[in-house]
């Protein structure tokens, strides 16, 4: 659900400044009339944190109608029942797909209209980063660590997709034992991107941005060469499951 962040405590926001934001509310607590809520809080770090029912009330009713750009509250159930089969060919199109800078949206467009202006693809994030860092050294901005979280998690997952398609044999080992290695030391590159701008927020140094540009550019080009290599190998493979 979008709240405005405005009357949350635990956000930089409060009191502050109305910024419609999504949240995520996993709990709450009848008695201590409180909800448990997750988010970008404090020092923009992802933390779990709890709000009261009064502010969390406050938060949503003075979210205007055309700042609720989710429309709707979205619950969640988890389904122990559950079941999902690995989809090989939709691993390898993911990845085309991210190599490419493909506008992925164009495949819902019986649901929903394709995203474009202002939506940016697969490894075109890359540019984009580095034209946000660029512009802290003119702007002096706080630098918003969110963006390169959000890169680190994409790293994280990434090695173990990899790390699950070893186990399952999904690539020769030689092989997959290449990509993870690789995989593992962009997600270390990626947690010191994290550090630096975090460094940069206190010390306004713009010998921190000029490090985070030239990493950003290091793993863009390790990262294009192994998936273009994994996508080779997983292609390979099928088509020999296709010839046998």
């Amino acid at each position: 659900m979008v709240v405005d962040e405005f009357f949350i405590p635990p956000s930089p926001e409060y009191n502050t400044e109305h910024h419609p934001h999504e949240i995520f509310i996993y709990g709450y607590d009848q008695h201590k009339k409180i909800f448990f809520i997750a988010d970008f809080l404090q020092n923009r770090k992802y933390q779990y944190d709890s709000v009261s029912f009064r502010a969390l009330h406050a938060a949503y009713s003075h979210v205007q109608e055309e700042d609720d750009y989710l429309e709707s509250i979205f619950l969640y159930k988890r389904k122990v029942e559950a079941r999902y089969d690995f989809d090989l060919v939709h691993v390898q199109n993911g990845l085309r797909e991210y190599l490419d800078g493909t506008n992925c949206s164009n495949k819902f467009r019986m649901y929903i209209p394709p995203k474009e202006e202002g939506w940016i693809y697969g490894t075109n994030i890359y540019q984009k980063l580095k034209e946000y860092t660029e512009s802290l050294t003119v702007n002096h901005g706080w630098g918003d660590v969110r963006l390169f979280h959000v890169l680190y998690d994409h790293k994280k997952a990434m090695s173990m997709r990899l790390e699950y398609m070893q186990q399952n044999k999904y690539v020769a080992d030689s092989e997959m034992m290449h990509y993870m290695k690789i995989s593992s030391e962009i997600e270390h590159q990626a947690v010191l991107i994290r550090s630096l701008i975090l460094k940069f927020n206190v010390t306004g140094s713009h010998a921190m941005l000029e490090r985070i540009i030239g990493k950003l550019d290091l793993i863009h080009k390790m990262e294009r060469n192994y998936l273009e290599a994994l996508y080779s190998s997983l292609t390979n493979n099928e088509l020999k499951e296709i010839h046998r």
